[in-house]
């Protein structure tokens, strides 16, 4: 297993290779940190690619599919920095607007489902937090991110208002160890 700093050095020096016109270096290189980096999250994934720049690997289709795939995890979280901000200043009806709008843009993103997630845990309202999680489970559909979110999720608290869920879920990721 790869960690994400070890990653991150390779992205690095790759990156200056292909600084000096090196670009197929550089690219084997990418490709092998993305492959080597296949067990760790997807928002962690993301990120060690964040800076690099897809245009030029064009002729390298595989690496670029392979990064375009984890670009949704770590994108477009204007909706969720305003989400932050408004909760900070007790808003918190508009904290989840704004979340609920950062998920209609980028529903990839796994920390808006868990702040709301959290909103409605601090409010006392179980079922729409239920509401929350059981769509993020829906929408991500790679098993090994699904059971890596597990840990974060409050299972305790669902368990009365849906044991088929919580059971299943938890099956599912036993399964997986």
């Amino acid at each position: 297993d790869h960690s994400t700093e070890e990653g991150a050095r390779h992205v690095n020096f790759a990156l200056a290779l292909e600084g000096r016109g090196r670009t197929k270096e550089a690219a084997d290189i990418l490709h092998q940190t993305l492959k080597l980096t296949e067990g760790q999250g997807e928002l962690e994934r993301c990120r060690i690619f964040e800076h690099v720049d897809l245009k030029r690997y064009a002729r390298f289709p595989q690496f670029r599919a392979g990064v375009e795939k984890l670009r949704p995890y770590c994108t477009n979280f204007e909706h969720r920095d305003r989400a932050v901000r408004l909760q900070s200043e007790g808003k918190t009806d508009e904290a989840i607007a704004e979340l609920q709008q950062q998920l209609q843009q980028n529903p990839s993103y796994r920390e808006a489902y868990f702040m709301l997630e959290q909103i409605y845990l601090k409010r006392g309202d179980r079922m729409k937090a239920l509401t929350v999680i059981k769509k993020y489970f829906e929408t991500e559909k790679d098993p090994a991110e699904r059971c890596r979110a597990v840990p974060l999720v409050h299972l305790t608290d669902y368990q009365s208002l849906d044991p088929l869920f919580v059971g299943k879920l938890r099956q599912e990721c036993e399964t997986k160890k």
